[in-house]
């Protein structure tokens, strides 16, 4: 694409330039015939050769006025000027659109390098084209209208992405606050439990050492109470053992007393 606006641009300017030079040479002949050239010479001929082919289409269409004045020189000077300050100016509009759409890839009309390289008309004894420098300067201050418009948007954007960062590092550094005091108070509730654990193991090692020694001393109570059952029954046996043996003697001393009774009454 920015092959072709080259092109245009450098089409814009040879169509500039050969209009120019034509007005030129219509300016030349209409003041050579006011005089009475010879038409012979080298340069007559040639503005003839050049003109010629233009200007007699227009003469035959245009009638003739008094005094046999010809208007073509004027409606063709006319119709240069306009197709000068229309077509030329078109031209350089789209060269300038197709470099800015390739350089920049947005629709811009104007770029660096088409201010640095613009190019104006240059009239004679006139300076340059007052148009072209108004329409290109109107184009500058267009774009630059835009880049101030584009700017206050950007800046506006970024003011609210500044907005939007603060609050989200705002937001972090709570979270990261809020995760940091909940990692001490979970620091502080394990050291708690675990202590607390420590604690009601302790606890239950002791009050199981008190259960372990109530119970050795009621197995020693017990075991000292089957030792006097023991004693108590052993003693008992042998009360009743020696009951039973003082009766066995009393009970084979009776016949023998019964015999010295009878022997007595006898």
């Amino acid at each position: 694409m920015f092959i072709g606006a080259y092109f245009l641009s450098a089409v814009a300017n040879l169509v500039n330039l050969v209009i120019i030079v034509f007005i030129w040479l219509i300016v030349a002949r209409a003041l050579l015939s006011w005089v009475n050239p010879d038409p012979y010479n080298p340069v007559v001929r040639f503005l003839y050769r050049a003109t010629e082919p233009v200007l007699r289409p227009v003469r035959h269409r245009l009638p003739t006025l008094a005094m046999g004045l010809d208007l073509s020189p004027m409606v063709v000077i006319l119709a240069l000027y306009f197709l000068k300050e229309f077509l030329v100016p078109v031209l350089h509009r789209l060269a300038r659109h197709w470099r800015s759409a390739e350089t920049w890839r947005v629709p811009m009309r104007l770029s660096p390098l088409d201010i640095r390289q613009q190019q104006f008309t240059v009239r004679m004894l006139r300076g340059l084209d007052p148009q072209e420098v108004e329409a290109f300067l109107e184009d500058v201050a267009e774009e630059y209208e835009q880049l101030l418009k584009e700017n206050v948007t950007l800046r506006e954007q970024l003011g609210v992405h500044e907005e939007r960062a603060r609050r989200v590092n705002e937001v972090e550094r709570m979270l990261t606050e809020t995760l940091v005091t909940t990692q001490k108070l979970t620091d502080e509730m394990k050291d708690a439990a675990r202590r607390d654990g420590q604690l009601l193991v302790r606890e239950a090692e002791m009050q199981g050492e008190k259960v372990m020694e109530a119970a050795r001393a009621e197995e020693a109570k017990i075991r000292s109470g089957i030792k006097d059952i023991q004693r108590t029954h052993r003693q008992l046996l042998e009360d009743l053992k020696s009951t039973v043996e003082r009766y066995q003697r009393l009970l084979t001393s009776e016949p023998d007393l019964e015999v010295g009774d009878a022997n007595a009454r006898a």
